[in-house]
Formats: C-alpha cells, structure tokens, sequence
C-alpha cells in the first residue's frame, strides 16, 4: 500500500513539474496555427517565469500578453 501512495504521488508531482502553466498551453491550444497568438503565449510564459510570485510583475505580463492579443489578426479561413 505505501508503494502504490508513493507511486501515485510520484505521478502527480512528475505530471505537475510537467505542465506548470496550463493558462498558457490553453492559449496555445485555442489558438494553434496563428503565429501572432503562438508569440504572445511563448511571451507571456516567458514574462511569467522571471515574476515568481510578484503579484504586480503577473499583472503586467497578463497586461502585455492581452495587448499583444489584441494586435493579432484571426487567420481568414
């Protein structure tokens, strides 16, 4: 029983260390195939990654990350 705790454990920090951010790959997901979107997300994770947890430092990366959005045309299909 502790061998399946400790493996399960395991699993979950290993899948946590894996995906760290999932606000970004969700933008990254949302907006697959527009390298305007796919710049502003490898942005923002970059931006985000330097704050730690300065609250004033995330602001202004999530404020970044929405201008740099909003200067993104869709894709005409």
């Amino acid at each position: 029983m502790r061998l399946t705790l400790r493996f399960v454990a395991l699993f979950v920090l290993l899948a946590l260390a894996t995906f760290p951010d999932y606000s970004a790959m969700t933008t990254l997901a949302e907006e697959a195939g527009n390298p305007c979107f796919e710049g502003c997300a490898r942005g923002y994770q970059n931006c985000t990654g330097g704050c730690g947890l300065n609250a004033g430092c995330l602001q202004n990366c999530e404020s970044a990350r929405m201008k740099c959005e909003a200067g993104c045309k869709p894709l005409a299909d």
